[in-house]
């Protein structure tokens, strides 16, 4: 049950947890964690046209009508470029958040475990999820 509500949490950036995040889960839970957080963030329609953009595969025009839907944009022209603007700004900001965090985070934890609180700091700050990675 705590895996379920976690995951639900995170999807739905509540950030309402049950157990400490840092202490409770391995690097690997966090790192689903995190996902789960960027897709609840972006929202499902963001996050898959991201899937498809890194996979290379075309955007159907059903796929488009549920984009705009997702944007609240009446239109379908020019969504998919909209889309990929909101991912690239977000991975953007995302990026120099951790970092801005890694600035702190490396010197008092170590490298890789002061980049990987760095990402899941910025990622959790970016979406308002109110995860801590203590």
């Amino acid at each position: 049950m705590v895996c379920l509500f976690t995951a639900a949490s995170a999807t739905c950036i509540t950030g309402m947890t049950v157990v400490d995040t840092c202490q409770h889960w391995s690097p690997f839970g966090q790192g689903v964690i995190l996902c789960l957080l960027q897709i609840g963030g972006l929202g499902i329609m963001s996050a898959a046209a991201m899937v498809a953009f890194l996979t290379r595969r075309t955007i159907t025009v059903r796929e488009r009508l549920e984009m705009s839907a997702s944007f609240s944009v009446g239109d379908i022209a020019g969504i998919v470029r909209l889309t990929q603007g909101v991912i690239r700004f977000t991975l953007a900001a995302e990026g120099i958040g951790a970092a801005l965090l890694a600035l702190r985070f490396v010197p008092q934890f170590g490298f890789w475990k002061g980049i990987g609180k760095s990402i899941f700091h910025a990622v959790a700050a970016f979406c308002n999820s109110g995860f801590d990675d203590g």
